[in-house]
């Protein structure tokens, strides 16, 4: 009662000053219960609840059931595995938050604010990067878009949802490396690429999307707040649609496996004949050997035709792709 009181007080007294003012309040944990009183003495203008969520934070250990395993005996797959595990999962591998906020929101009708996510983390001492068979920069990104897929599959409570951070030189969650010395160009990094993707090809209206014949996988280990796991789809899938297009927004989180797929679009309206494939690819070293351009990732246009109701598409391993199906004009 007293969090709440103090939240009230604060509120009140910029309101004061600017009635117009909306209030976006920590929900998360412990803090739930005094924002939901508060909520009931200010109404809506206590507009949002908020929850942060970082994954992995520093991996120091990995365990498998409950035991110490070397990071020597790691494959390259598996730390890939397990790197693009994030946040949770659902019954059928799908990326979804398992926060508490967002089943108290359905249950109450509240609107929540993620004002801070991402892939944050890494090896958490030089020893275990040192020894590690990967240490991935797209491996980090493809986990960024598994938030991307839970964001939207909260969106029926979800408003806001902001990455950190935008620009950065020290920590390697940033979207855009910045040189703090000013002798190379800044770049892009895969986690904002990622984000840039589904901002610049997305639809309002998230669609149904029926999945048949999904290959999965299993992960195995935890790795600080990465948890194990006994299914996870390879290939996880979002649809959205505007006016113009249909969107199907679908990451390859295997490490080695091409999938192709069949998307039957016949349902979704008149569709053109021609779709295009906007595909986040790159190379699994973050140092560029001789001839690699620094940047690690980058997003390739390629044009499919089709009968503008059955497409077909092969997805490489470890991408990120949005199918856009322009609408018949």
């Amino acid at each position: 009662k007293h969090g709440a009181k103090c939240i009230v007080e604060l509120c009140r007294a910029m309101l004061e000053v600017d009635p117009t003012i909306e209030f976006i309040v920590d929900g998360h944990g412990e803090t739930f219960q005094a924002a939901l009183l508060a909520r009931e003495e200010l109404g809506d203008k206590i507009a949002y609840f908020v929850f942060h969520q970082y994954t992995p934070w520093r991996v120091t250990e990995i365990l498998r059931n409950g035991k110490s395993v070397p990071i020597e005996s790691l494959s390259q797959a598996d730390v890939w595995h397990a790197w693009v595990a994030t946040p949770e999962f659902d019954a059928d591998g799908l990326a979804v938050f398992s926060n508490p906020l967002v089943a108290q929101a359905r249950q109450k009708g509240l609107r929540i604010a993620v004002t801070e996510w991402n892939w944050n983390g890494g090896w958490g001492n030089k020893q275990l990067a040192r020894n590690s068979a990967l240490d991935s920069a797209l491996a980090k990104g493809v986990g960024a878009a598994g938030f991307l897929h839970a964001l939207m599959r909260a969106g029926d409570v979800v408003d806001i949802g902001c990455q950190s951070m935008l620009v950065g030189n020290s920590w390697p969650i940033h979207a855009i490396y910045a040189d703090r010395e000013g002798k190379e160009p800044p770049y892009f990094m895969p986690s904002g690429q990622a984000t840039m993707l589904y901002s610049h090809h997305h639809g309002r209206d998230r669609l149904q999307v029926v999945a048949e014949n999904v290959p999965t996988f299993e992960q195995p280990f935890k790795m600080g707040d990465i948890q194990p796991w006994e299914k996870l789809a390879c290939l996880d899938a979002v649809a959205t649609a505007g006016e113009a297009a249909v969107f199907f927004h679908v990451i390859n989180r295997s490490f080695d496996r091409a999938c192709a797929i069949e998307i039957d679009a016949a349902k979704m309206g008149p569709l053109g004949m021609k779709a295009i494939h906007h595909m986040l690819t790159g190379r699994l070293n973050d140092a560029p050997e001789e001839g690699e351009p620094v940047q690690v990732a980058e997003i390739v246009d390629t044009e499919i035709e089709y009968d503008g109701r059955t497409l077909t598409v092969t997805l490489p391993p470890r991408t990120i792709s949005i199918i856009e199906m322009p609408r018949q004009k």
